[in-house]
């Protein structure tokens, strides 16, 4: 990751640096930042409710126990008459997914709500606020942190699926899904995020001779496994000559390749229309002389919504001039999108590059084994919650914000809309300038603030329409150190239970206002 390369940054990577208004540190933008403010949004929110009941006399001085719902009564949601009136529970489901693999072997492996190992209660139990304090106002909702530790494709690997699986009962058709894991088009316009490409990935490997030999005494007397490889791989993509564009486009040849492609309504071309890109301000930020559209709808709609083919970390067994390598191998990427199926965009590309590595009458062997496959996602951009994260956005920036969809992936939003039976909605807060992943990642501290009120304003349009909402986050942090590393959550939350890499947690049955703190603390979650 960009955080071995130290070199490379102005400040130390996993030391949280404040310059000219932005935050540097590794995961500033993905997706600590983010985190950073839901964590805020859901401490000031629960105080100032804390505030209004105490204000308004609602709480009793006795001692109060308040049982949550049972799975059964939660999904009964209750029909509002105003919005004056509260829901008898919210619910916040919190997510965060982490680039760290190591996991921990001495976690809670049964992935149920395990009170005894954590010393907490399990969900469905009663909790008796403490007493003696008129500031101790009792909450009528639950709000949920699921954080995971896998990286952006081994998140199959952890114990999130299991945590998922075997608490459905207490996570299952949240309002809404809500994420953080994108980032604008652009340094100036917020967006919110649609649809996400899905993605494919596999290592092609062409294996020659049982070790590396000279080029100048062997050459020529057998095909060679580095020119083999280059060959079929220039054989998956094609410039299309037919086009009357000045930009020459390109084709992936692979057969029925393009079959189920969802075809663009007018309605979804006028959005990508709509959205104001700097078409040359990009070109000049990648460092490229050319794109392959000087139109902005047509090269938002190659970034984000039409699939791409790419070819990565091409290698030899030796990096030597005179040997020729006894084997060669490279990595091709799919950005897949609705409607195609990965595990069949895999099949054919493999089936592809066979018949041709067979067309060589080559005496090497041919290798093609799948490493990733997560699935794109898309919603309806229509729907009320847009409706509440665009009143949110023009509230602290006075701009509507654009709609958009994203070109990576994130695996584990399909997945958890899909297992939840739940609507999602991305909201990033990073500009396309705070190179996510890479050397000098940063955040704007004005982004993170403004973020912050708008998500406190997301919270309150549901709150009063909705029994639960889901908050999901991805960040590279190690989630068994979140509960102790972070007091804002430390404070109203505490642990349920944990499965090696991923961590759950929800509210105390109550708010304590006694010691009420609203320091923005930063730096644990960078060190």
């Amino acid at each position: 990751m960009a955080a071995n390369n130290e070199q490379d940054w102005i400040s130390p990577p996993f030391q949280l640096t404040g310059k000219n208004g932005y935050l540097y540190g590794r995961g500033a933008t993905d997706n600590k930042g983010p985190l950073l403010t839901y964590a805020h949004a859901l401490k000031e929110y629960l105080e100032e409710y804390a505030e209004m009941v105490i204000a308004s006399d609602a709480i009793s001085s006795s001692e109060t126990t308040i049982d949550p719902l049972t799975p059964q009564q939660r999904k009964k949601k209750p029909v509002l008459a105003s919005t004056t009136s509260l829901p008898n529970k919210l619910g916040v489901m919190s997510y965060a997914s982490s680039n760290n693999n190591n996991n921990n072997n001495n976690n809670n492996n049964s992935g149920t709500i395990n009170s005894e190992s954590h010393n907490t209660q399990k969900i469905g139990t009663g909790e008796t606020q403490p007493e003696g304090s008129s500031n101790v106002v009792p909450l009528p909702w639950e709000v949920i942190i699921l954080a995971e530790g896998q990286g952006q494709h081994d998140w199959k690997n952890g114990g999130l699926q299991q945590v998922i699986e075997k608490n459905l009962d207490w996570l299952h058709k949240p309002a809404l899904v809500l994420l953080s894991n994108s980032s604008w088009l652009g340094d100036d316009v917020p967006c919110l995020v649609y649809g996400m490409r899905g993605f494919v990935s596999m290592q092609c490997q062409v294996i020659g001779p049982t070790s590396d030999v000279h080029s100048g005494i062997h050459g020529g007397a057998f095909n060679e496994p580095t020119l083999d490889l280059i060959h079929i791989l220039s054989k998956l993509k094609t410039p299309d000559t037919k086009s009357n564009s000045n930009n020459v486009e390109e084709v992936i040849n692979i057969p029925r390749f393009y079959d189920r492609i969802d075809p663009i309504t007018e309605d979804e071309r006028k959005t990508f229309e709509e959205v104001s890109f700097d078409v040359e301000g990009y070109a000049r930020h990648i460092g490229v002389s050319k794109l392959k559209s000087n139109n902005s709808a047509e090269l938002l709609m190659k970034r984000t919504r039409c699939p791409s083919l790419s070819i990565h970390a091409f290698q030899t067994s030796s990096q030597q001039e005179t040997v020729i390598s006894k084997k060669a191998s490279a990595v091709i990427s799919i950005r897949t999108v609705p409607s195609q199926n990965n595990i069949e965009i895999f099949d054919l590309t493999k089936k592809f590059l066979m018949e041709k590595f067979a067309a060589l009458k080559s005496g090497n062997e041919l290798k093609i084994d799948l490493i990733h496959a997560a699935d794109h996602w898309s919603t309806d951009r229509r729907e009320y919650y847009f409706q509440a994260a665009e009143e949110a956005i023009f509230a602290h920036w006075n701009i509507k914000p654009h709609y958009v969809r994203e070109g990576g992936t994130s695996p584990s939003t399909n997945y958890l809309a899909s297992k939840l039976s739940a609507p999602c909605l991305q909201l990033p807060l990073g500009q396309e300038s705070d190179n996510a992943h890479l050397e000098n990642e940063r955040i704007r501290l004005e982004n993170l603030l403004k973020g912050k009120e708008g998500k406190t304003i997301i919270a309150d349009n549901y709150l009063y329409m909705f029994v639960w909402l889901i908050v999901i986050f991805r960040c590279a942090f190690q989630p068994q150190q979140l509960h102790n590393a972070y007091p804002i959550l430390g404070r109203h939350f505490k642990i349920l239970c944990h499965d090696r890499d991923t961590i759950l947690l929800k509210t105390k049955n109550y708010v304590d206002l006694t010691e009420k703190r609203l320091t923005i603390y930063y730096s644990p979650f960078f060190s």
